[in-house]
């Protein structure tokens, strides 16, 4: 977890600093769910497939997890990204 994702967790969607260990752990969470889910998904449509797709919608999930002020958006979003990235790697 980098140094700016402190601030924007505390400064752009204005989260208490007492919920930081959440936001922090949540893309962890989205990782393990990831690694579980890439094995039945690789199985179906193929690696390339599901590596492309997990791509593209961490990148999606970036640019949703941007609006200021929805911590919900955000926590939903950092645990999308962490099960696409998961995926893709």
């Amino acid at each position: 977890m980098s140094v700016l994702a402190f601030f924007y967790i505390t400064q752009n969607i204005h989260v208490p600093i007492s919920l930081f260990g959440l936001f922090s752990a949540v893309p962890s969470i989205g990782g393990i769910v990831g690694t579980l889910l890439v094995d039945r998904a690789a199985a179906k449509r193929g690696v390339t497939s599901v590596y492309a797709r997990a791509l593209l919608f961490a990148g999606v999930m970036v640019i949703v997890s941007t609006v200021p002020n929805q911590a919900i958006i955000d926590l939903v979003g950092f645990t999308l990204i962490g099960i696409a990235t998961m995926q893709a790697e």
